[in-house]
């Protein structure tokens, strides 16, 4: 039915953005075939190497195995499939890996229940390293940032972190302590618990870059100044979130990007290059305009009469004098 009324979606999303998507580099989110190790590795945490032990021990018993059916075999083809098929595309996000991890959870919760306190705890004790890491490492993280205003979201995020490294470090002491005593179902509770309570805490103290991340801060600045009739243009830049905040759509100007295939559909919605928004940018007797700001000493010295009603780090916002 939509395919009826849209006789491009079937290429585009079908072809496009699944086929071109996997057997070319052309989108942009090309990553090498090694990418998804570090985010294997970080994913299964704190349980990284109960995985290489299960992986090891499930091919074992699955090669000598003479069932027909064999659900852990079955487990292992099902999580390997996911990571080889996705290291081979052209194209790469981390959440990729995700439907590997139902498996890999089934398999590790059965090796979890056979094995002996004491393997468990010299498989838990490296990661000790991991949180440890993280506190050290955690009160220069503004030196990171390149901006003004990453260094102070960098600095409370690092308070966040912390927190977060030492939730899960207490865990895994209180865990390990709990394993020397052979109390392993009250250890991996512990663990478990501690390690989800720290994902989250690092989850939420993500939203101290939201300032980074998100245009509310612009929407907010700029809100007083826009006005039903004015019309909002996006120079050389498309800023996702400002339509959201504002409730309004823009007229991307030189700028295609995600939005080529919508412009192709709707071509007046865009200007296609500067020359045409400084004939447009004239006409206008009311407009506001974002780029980044780099850009904005070209089309100053272009002669636009613009005055600056935002500006930070990254963008600047003006509007018509």
């Amino acid at each position: 039915m939509v395919t009826k009324n849209n006789p491009e979606f079937f290429e585009r999303f079908f072809i496009y953005e699944h086929y071109t998507r996997f057997s070319t580099k052309e989108l942009g989110r090309y990553q090498p075939w090694y990418y998804f190790i570090p985010v294997l590795l970080a994913g299964m945490l704190p349980w990284t190497i109960l995985m290489f032990d299960t992986l090891a021990r499930t091919w074992k018993d699955a090669v000598y195995t003479s069932a027909i059916f064999n659900p852990e075999r079955f487990l292992l083809i099902w999580a390997a499939f996911i990571y080889v098929f996705f290291s081979a595309s052209g194209s790469k996000l981390p959440s990729y890996l995700l439907p590997m991890f139902p498996a890999l959870a089934l398999l590790m919760g059965k090796r979890l229940a056979e094995m002996h306190e004491r393997v468990l705890l010299w498989q838990l004790a490296p990661v000790l390293l991991v949180p440890i890491a993280i506190l050290g490492f955690a009160p220069f993280t503004a030196k990171l940032a390149d901006s003004p205003l990453k260094v102070d979201m960098y600095s409370d995020y690092a308070v966040w972190v912390s927190v977060a490294a030492t939730v899960l470090l207490l865990g895994l002491l209180v865990g390990i302590k709990l394993l020397t005593r052979k109390r392993k179902p009250l250890a991996i509770l512990i663990i478990a618990l501690s390690s989800l309570v720290s994902a989250q805490i690092m989850l939420s103290g993500y939203s101290t870059l939201a300032r980074w991340r998100s245009a509310y801060h612009i929407a907010e600045a700029v809100r007083p100044h826009i006005k039903p009739n004015v019309p909002l243009y996006s120079v050389g830049t498309y800023e996702q979130t400002l339509p959201f905040y504002l409730n309004r759509t823009f007229t991307l100007v030189d700028y295609q990007d995600e939005m080529a295939f919508g412009i192709m559909q709707e071509p007046w919605r865009q200007i296609p290059d500067i020359p045409h928004f400084a004939k447009v940018w004239s006409e206008r007797s009311a407009a506001i305009a974002i780029m980044p700001t780099q850009l904005y000493p070209k089309l100053v010295r272009q002669g636009l009469a613009m005055q600056i009603i935002f500006e930070d780090t990254q963008h600047i916002v003006v509007s018509k004098p």
